[in-house]
């Protein structure tokens, strides 16, 4: 070992010497290798043939060995080396097994003679002396600083191939083998291995790590693991086999060779060439350039490198030429049937709408909760609340549903005669699984707002607790288990949870829509537009871009609306990248049907209600004692000459076809009930076609399930 150690010292002083210039990317490398391996011989067979023995079965061995050899690696790039080596490597490895052997005669060891017949245990070892010149092409991938990354092919050559063999009696001590007399047997030395296989192939990965000893110099410790390919012998039977992998620990020697670098001398030529254009958009005269093209050629001189570099910069002399901007506004009326008019005469009528607002009494409670602050109700305090009315309600159903217990309470204050009884629900499932505690707490936390925020005397409110609501949404579902953690509110007074009453005047235009179309043409290229729609002044829309404007579409009738007879003005301002600017405008008639009006000059007037029904029972089309009721007060509100639309809704819950075939069933059975004549009305099942609340919230699914029910009166003069 201090051998191999003072050659590695002095082959490092060696391959410095080599070194007679300093260059900075190196071409290849040359170099020496040496590893010390340790050899796994993966065995599974008998005595050879030629060296028949008894009852031999060698399974795994062991054994190390050296190994040496050359090195060549070409640098590929920054990151890849191809890497190949020449060398020699030792895979001698050492096989044991031991057996027993039945009803052998023993014979004693002093004697002579057999003393009886019985079991023995045997060492039956093999010794095989492998060497081969490998052969080994790969790639190295370097990738963490100086860390690399190595996998290739072996190709190889058994330089030797030899064996010993030997039977050795283990137990009992006393005793030796018939034959031989003593107790070894069966003894081979030196022996080739028979039908050994010459060629070699294989597989190796590893890692190694370069340290520099030098600018030039470096050495490797590196790892590698062998597979084979190749057996070490062909066996007749295929279950047999030999092979010999091994985990390799060397180091490596290597030096960097360099490219001879001659001396560069670089020449830099700049040609110019300038070009005349007009353009239009151009507020001053300028020079651009518009490429530059770089040619790079190499001569040598008298051992020198001469490098031509030729720089060829193209410009434009870019001359202003006079430019044009020109602007217009086109303006189309968009009827209902989606006809465009030409510059239309815009008509907007008043009509007197009373709409009806159903109450929804459900309270819905967040899962495993009862308080009233989690849920969407309004709450107010005392203050607030006296001075809360119906009156001031939001045109919003949505809106009127949050005031739902601030409704109720003001209209218990009206009628003092009047009770209501407080159901608190849960869905019956996970925590609220027959929690009717949780139920109870539901009914009483709305209790407590009604009595201490609105002074409601508790023993006009009855609180009841169940599990499931009486009449249940869908609990299968997600949005159904929602809808069933809730508290339900009913009362012996019909005042009390009737829907809401609002009257308004509603006003709509004709054309409902109109279309604005901007045109600008300019050389220059646009900078800035911008179009307003104006009524004395008073600015009704306003429209801006930096490019070419898409038509814009006006929905005359969303506030703010036109509110006299005046022209309405469409102006519109276009500048270009000059700055310069250009001017249109457009004016549209308006004309005003007010109710006052067309009462005092006896024009064709109506009068529009709206009511809804909700709270359908889940999957069912037949009508409730409220819905009747509030049918009745309809009834009152139908003249001969209404004409009435009963349009038919349904919730995202279920499939969209039969949705519709239900929504279809409760308008049949609304225009059934009022009995109206059959020119007079007509149904429609919309399904849920169309979402009229969002259906994210249970509040929007529950009014979402409603029959709307449209009256249309002209007024008699």
């Amino acid at each position: 070992m201090q051998r191999i150690i003072l050659v590695f010292i002095l082959s490092v002083f060696a391959f410095n010497a080599l070194i007679s210039q300093e260059t900075k990317q190196p071409a290849y490398y040359l170099g020496i290798w040496g590893a010390y391996g340790l050899n796994s011989h993966n065995g599974g067979f008998e005595d050879f043939p030629e060296a028949p023995g008894c009852c031999g079965n060698y399974g795994d061995g062991n054994g190390t060995g050296l190994g040496l050899g050359l090195l060549f690696d070409i640098r590929l790039n920054d990151d890849f080396d191809f890497i190949s080596r020449l060398g020699w490597h030792k895979l001698d490895g050492a096989f044991k097994t031991t057996e027993v052997i039945g009803n052998t005669e023993i014979r004693e060891l002093t004697t002579g003679e057999t003393s009886y017949v019985g079991d023995v245990t045997a060492e039956y070892a093999l010794d095989g002396y492998l060497g081969v010149l490998n052969f080994e092409p790969g790639i190295n991938y370097n990738f963490f600083g100086n860390f690399g990354l190595a996998a290739g092919v072996t190709i190889g050559v058994l330089t030797n191939n030899t064996y010993d063999r030997k039977e050795t009696l283990l137990s009992p001590a006393y005793v030796v083998y018939k034959v031989s007399g003593t107790r070894v047997r069966n003894e081979i030395y030196g022996s080739e291995i028979p039908e050994a296989n010459s060629l070699q192939f294989g597989a190796f990965a590893g890692l190694d790590y370069d340290v520099s000893l030098s600018e030039r110099v470096f050495l490797s410790p590196e790892v590698r693991y062998y597979i084979p390919f190749t057996q070490v012998r062909s066996f007749e039977n295929e279950a047999e086999n030999w092979t010999v992998s091994r985990l390799h620990f060397g180091l490596a020697l290597k030096v960097a060779f360099y490219k001879s670098e001659k001396e560069i001398i670089e020449r830099e030529t700049i040609l110019r060439d300038t070009t005349e254009v007009f353009m239009k958009g151009l507020d001053k005269e300028r020079i651009v350039k518009t490429s530059t093209d770089i040619d790079i050629s190499e001569t040598e001189e008298f051992g020198s490198i001469i490098r031509n570099k030729t720089i060829t910069e193209r410009y434009e002399r870019q001359i202003p030429e006079a430019s044009e901007l020109f602007a217009d506004v086109k303006l189309y009326g968009i009827d209902n049937d989606g006809n465009k008019i030409a510059d239309p005469k815009i008509i907007i009528e008043e009509f007197e709408v009373e709409e009806s607002f159903p109450l929804l009494p459900h309270i819905y409670f967040a899962e495993g909760s009862a308080e009233l602050n989690n849920t969407s109700q309004d709450l107010l305090t005392p203050s607030a609340a006296d001075e809360f009315t119906e009156a001031a309600l939001e045109w919003n159903t949505l809106d009127i549903y949050s005031e739902m217990l601030n409704i109720i309470a003001s209209r218990m204050e009206q009628f003092p005669e009047a009770s209501i009884t407080i159901t608190g629900t849960n869905n019956n499932m996970g925590v609220e699984e027959n929690n009717l505690g949780l139920s109870m707490q539901r009914a009483n936390s709305v209790k407590k707002y009604l009595t201490d925020v609105w002074g409601i005397d508790p023993s006009r409110i009855d609180t009841k607790s169940r599990n499931m609501p009486e009449k249940p949404a869908n609990n299968d579902r997600n949005d159904g288990r929602v809808e069933n953690r809730r508290a339900e509110i009913s009362s012996n007074t019909w005042q009390i949870t009737k829907p809401v009453y609002l009257k308004s005047v509603e006003r709509t235009a004709n054309p409902p829509q109109v279309e604005i179309t901007p045109i600008v043409k300019s050389d220059a290229g646009i900078k800035k537009w911008s179009l307003s729609v104006s009524e004395e002044g008073s600015r009704l829309r306003n429209y801006e871009g930096t490019t070419m404007p898409e038509p814009i579409v006006w929905q005359v009738a969303q506030s703010p609306v036109p509110q006299s007879e005046r022209l309405v003005n469409v102006q519109m301002s276009a500048s270009d990248k000059n700055n310069k600017t250009v001017n249109v405008s457009k004016e549209l008639s308006i004309e005003q049907l007010t109710i006052k009006k067309k009462r005092f000059e006896m024009l064709d007037d109506k009068q529009i209600q709206r009511y809804s029904l909700i709270v359908f029972d889940y999957d069912k089309s037949n009508l409730t004692a409220n819905h009747r009721r509030i049918l009745d007060e309809i009834k009152e509100n139908i003249q001969p000459n209404s004409q009435v639309k009963i349009l038919g809704y349904a919730d995202r819950t279920g499939e969209a076809a039969y949705n519709k075939t239900l929504a279809q069933k409760r308008s049949d059975e609304v225009a059934e009930y009022l009995n109206l004549s059959r020119a007079s009305y007509a149904t429609e099942g919309i399904g849920n076609d169309e979402l009229l609340y969002d259906n994210d919230i249970p509040q929007g699914r529950a009014y979402s399930r409603t029959v709307k029910i449209i009256i249309e009166t002209p007024i008699e003069r």
